[in-house]
């Protein structure tokens, strides 16, 4: 956390400017003002269901989990718990 310049008090609990969600859960106003657009939002749509059947409908997705966890469990066992990493990989699964 940074301390507001000397002579200045904090600002305490400052919310996030409004918008569309960001990563974090906040709101963003880019994502809000390119999804407000009719020939965007369409685009985003269709890209977004092109994307979902090619990766987690096809089966694709989970095929990549797979190789990363048999990957981690191999050569990383001695930085993570196996269970941890096994979990990690089923929970990202359950997405789709």
């Amino acid at each position: 956390m940074r301390c507001p310049p000397e002579g200045q008090e904090s600002q305490g609990d400052q919310q996030p400017p409004q918008g569309g969600l960001g990563l974090m859960g906040g709101r963003n106003v880019l994502v809000e003002r390119f999804m407000a657009d009719e020939t965007f939002s369409r685009l985003y749509e269709e890209r977004l269901a092109e994307l979902h059947a090619e990766l987690v409908d096809s089966g694709a997705a989970v095929e990549i989990v797979d190789r990363l966890e048999d990957s981690l469990l191999a050569s990383a066992g001695d930085l993570v718990a196996s269970d941890t990493i096994t979990s990690e990989a089923d929970e990202i699964t359950q997405f789709g």
